[in-house]
């Protein structure tokens, strides 16, 4: 009888909780894009006149901000975005090898270690649902099936406006597009060149990655053949500044840029079309940091940010990310400052190592004029010092409050190790994340600690606006990964430090980190946010809103907790986040974990374990 009644009480509880908390959130959810297989949050512009989403009406169009995010229908396996795979492969044994997939298996068992590398490498080299994959990149000049727009695995789609032509003359819809960063409303990226047909049966693809900026094709840095034809680019952001020469402000897009060929390939050098030569494709490259002046779009020019080095492995370096600082009294107040990697040479190593890129300036007679650049590392993010336990670090994104993020993962560094020696934390090799203080003499990266950063988690840094508040993803279980399964990821928001910044929002979120997650629980399981599960934060804008990729039940979980139980199928969807008007602190509802099993229905979970992962190399910046 008092069973009963108990139960009773608590229906009707959840009755009056419902009711009375179907706006009790911080944010609002909006599908940006679900066409595709898998779909993925990207970039996001400034807002329109608007400053503070969470004191102002956002949801009108005339402040909606563009919204960038890709689509795939499989999985990618080799990544335009990186000069290197997974930030680790400076010789391009995924690239060279005979054995291509076995490479991918190696890197699983030296530097995640899961108990899964087997069918991990074959999702990476085969690709899944028949699209995407390594060995279709790969093997393309005598892949057996004709190539189409179906061949095409990474999709860009914008909320507003257009993206880069494609090349005149090859397959229309194999180029593939990624959208990093938008410079008011023209979007800043990086596509490939898409394939062509040469000869009878052959498939060539002219470059793997150009940067683009609207619709400007950024070029090498070098012109001589085969970079000419086949050299790759990359962009990830722009800045404005004033040399003060006389010319005016000038606007910069900063990336990389291929200087030379990796390894022997003179044959590939005589030739005016190397890219239909069997002998010349997956060319193998040397990427340098550089920008582009592309304030006028029909005479762009290119120059390097980082010099070049050589060696038995590659020399790379990349700009991620630039802002002009604005710290009162720092040393290059009103100056650019770049954020990115570079690789520090040691001995025979080129080791890819987080790095601040400050400008030099020409004398006395003009103290603003730019005449190169210098790198200065981050302590705390270098390979060496602690014996290789580390096999790469990178800076993603800089505020103009001089705050960098970045992270660096625990692995074996170019297999220095035996598979079973690097040591782990917490039963991870995990992918650390990080903040610094770029203004400082010796930046130093400081590790996060406490709530949903615990020890052994690792993840991603995406995105810091210039309230600092910061977003990425984050583990959101502490199951073990070597020799068990991937943990599931959730996105975060953490507002750093925010005290000193005027309007800042640090109040709304307690001052303290929380899974998006939380944050947009309405207490409602019929509630719209309740079919949406936030597994990456990949951008903010200053007004607050974030773009964003979630998990998507349509109709709903069946609670609101973190772990709940889809009945129909997951889908992966990118999605926008808008801070709701007169949101405050008290409208958080901290999500419960279920104590049953989590179990869901057709291809949900096979997207939620491995897809999932796959965003490791789509760094925003």
């Amino acid at each position: 009888m008092s069973r009963n009644r108990v139960f009773k009480l608590s229906a009707i509880t959840s009755l009056i909780i419902g009711a009375t908390s179907a706006h009790a959130a911080l944010y609002s959810i909006e599908v940006v894009s679900s066409s595709e297989n898998e779909n993925f949050g990207s970039a996001i512009s400034e807002s329109t006149g608007v400053t503070n989403c969470f004191a102002e009406a956002c949801a009108n169009s005339s402040s909606n901000p563009i919204v960038a995010s890709r689509g795939r229908i499989g999985e990618a396996g080799q990544w335009i975005n990186d000069e290197m795979d997974f930030l680790f492969d400076n010789r391009f044994r995924f690239v060279d090898q005979t054995s291509n997939r076995d490479e991918y298996r190696k890197y699983c068992d030296y530097n995640l270690r899961y108990n899964t590398c087997e069918a991990w490498a074959d999702r990476f080299f085969h690709g899944t649902n028949g699209s995407g994959g390594a060995q279709r990149v790969l093997n393309s000049f005598t892949w057996s099936t004709p190539f189409s727009a179906d061949n095409n695995n990474t999709k860009a789609f914008l909320t507003s406006g257009s993206l880069i032509s494609e090349v005149s003359g090859n397959i229309s819809g194999t180029n593939e597009i990624v959208v990093n960063n938008f410079d008011g409303t023209t979007a800043i990226g990086n596509s490939s060149s898409g394939y062509l047909h040469s000869g009878s049966s052959n498939y060539a693809r002219q470059y793997k990655s150009r940067g683009f900026y609207g619709s400007t094709v950024l070029e090498p840095i070098v012109t001589s053949q085969p970079l000419d034809t086949m050299g790759v680019t990359r962009a990830f952001d722009s800045f404005a500044y004033d040399n003060q020469d006389g010319s005016g402000e000038k606007k910069y897009v900063v990336g990389s840029s291929a200087f030379s060929i990796f390894g022997t390939k003179s044959d590939c050098e005589t030739v005016s079309d190397p890219h239909t030569r069997s002998q010349c494709q997956n060319l193998r490259f040397n990427n340098q940091a550089v920008m582009w002046d592309v304030t006028d779009p029909a005479s762009v020019s290119v120059t390097k940010v980082t010099d070049t080095s050589s060696g038995t492995q590659s020399s790379q370096a990349s700009v991620r990310a630039a802002v002009i600082n604005k710290v009162s009294g720092s040393t290059l107040e009103d100056k650019p400052v770049l954020v990115g990697f570079y690789n520090r040479k040691n001995s025979s190593d080129m080791l890819p190592e987080a790095a601040i890129f400050e400008p030099k300036f020409e004398d006395s007679l003009n103290p603003q004029k730019i005449t190169g650049w210098s790198t200065k590392d981050i302590d705390g993010t270098t390979l060496n010092p602690d014996g290789y336990i580390y096999h790469s670090s990178i800076a993603t994104d800089i505020n103009q409050n001089m705050l960098v993020i970045g992270s660096t993962k625990r692995g074996n560094y170019d297999y220095k190790r035996s598979r079973t020696d690097v040591p782990v934390e917490e039963g991870s090799l995990n992918n650390r994340l990080w903040l610094a203080n770029a203004s400082s003499a010796n930046p130093t990266a400081t590790y996060l600690t406490g709530g949903i950063f615990f020890a052994g988690s690792g993840g991603d840094m995406r995105a810091v606006n210039d309230f600092n508040e910061i977003v990425g993803r984050i583990d959101a279980e502490n199951v073990r990964e070597v020799d068990g399964k991937l943990r599931r990821k959730r996105a975060f928001i953490y507002p750093y430090n925010v005290g000193s910044i005027a309007g800042n929002r640090g109040s709304i979120f307690q001052n303290k980190a929380w899974w998006l997650d939380d944050l947009t629980n309405d207490g409602s399981v019929s509630g719209h946010n309740n079919q949406f599960r936030i597994i990456d934060a990949n951008d903010i804008n200053n007004a607050g809103i974030i773009s964003a990729s979630a998990m998507m039940c349509a109709g709903g979980y069946k609670t609101t907790s973190h772990n709940a139980s889809c009945s129909g199928t997951e889908k992966l969807v990118s999605i926008k986040l808008t801070p709701i008007n007169g949101a405050t602190a008290s409208n958080i509802q901290q999500r419960t974990a279920d104590k049953d099993p989590v179990e869901r229905k057709g291809a949900g979970l096979g997207i939620l374990l491995l897809g999932v992962l796959s965003l490791i190399s789509f760094r925003r910046k």
